[in-house]
């Protein structure tokens, strides 16, 4: 079993999810796959993307991502700014059939075909897969399903064959069964709801969150980030961080815990 959490144009979530992830479940009962939902530039080519980390290094590269948004307060990227990012799966979340994708689709591996589109252009981006072989995933959550402990709630449910019943995630959140039947008129229906997501989940990784384990089941993200910064300024200063040094980390943790922006840091 599977579950990709992506949030838009921020991965502040991640570590608050693994923590809490730990804290339910212990062992890895299931595969995690973590990801942005972005807009991706090329000259007048707009992209509605999906970025998936394959492993460890997929996510720092999906963090610089985040940082460079940040920094030009905005909310897409260009591709020059992937040029060499080798570590992320690349999908095109929204297929707008007016745009010319020609000059990027060599970078993208799927195109996502939702419940709310219409026949027409469910069969449309078929072709436009089939010209460019590239993967056609049906995704069965077009809407924002929660925060943390919402999303546990729904994966354990899932996995469990619980009948969950919370807010509105079986409007949002669909069987299986119920994709089949959805998209029924496909001939190669069992791909596009089942077998194309595989293909997407083998080749991610583990993240190897094991070094944080102890830390976050025992403490909270403000310990793991303030671990982090401190164990890097060790490497840079070699062991013999300055008191300057230190008292300017000290203001800049207190900043970013006063404001809540351990996550978007992380």
């Amino acid at each position: 079993s599977a579950v990709a959490i992506v949030d838009y144009c921020d991965c502040a979530g991640i570590m608050d999810f693994e923590k809490k992830r730990l804290e339910t479940f212990k062992i890895n009962k299931f595969k995690i796959v973590y990801g942005i939902s972005l807009n991706i530039k090329y000259k007048e080519v707009d992209v509605s993307s999906i970025m998936l980390a394959k492993n460890k290094y997929g996510l720092k590269e999906i963090y610089k991502l985040v940082s460079i948004m940040n920094e030009r307060k905005c909310f897409f990227v260009n591709f020059e700014d992937i040029t060499n990012y080798k570590d992320v799966i690349l999908g095109i979340s929204d297929y707008d059939f007016e745009k010319d994708y020609s000059s990027v689709i060599d970078r993208y591996s799927y195109v996502e075909v939702n419940t709310y589109n219409d026949m027409s252009k469910v069969l449309m981006i078929k072709k436009f897969c089939s010209d460019n072989n590239l993967l056609m995933i049906a995704s069965s959550c077009p809407k924002r399903i929660g925060e943390s402990d919402d999303i546990l709630n729904l994966v354990y449910s899932k996995y469990n064959n619980v009948n969950f019943d919370m807010c509105s995630f079986e409007n949002c959140y669909w069987s299986t069964d119920k994709m089949l039947k959805h998209f029924n008129y496909l001939d190669n229906v069992e791909d596009v709801v089942i077998n194309n997501s595989y293909k997407i989940v083998e080749q991610v990784s583990d993240y190897n969150f094991n070094y944080y384990k102890r830390e976050m089941i025992a403490y909270d993200n403000n310990f793991i980030f303030r671990k982090e910064v401190i164990d890097r300024l060790k490497l840079i200063y070699l062991d013999n961080i300055s008191n300057d040094a230190m008292d300017r980390i000290n203001y800049e943790f207190d900043v970013i815990e006063k404001n809540n922006l351990v996550g978007t840091f992380m």
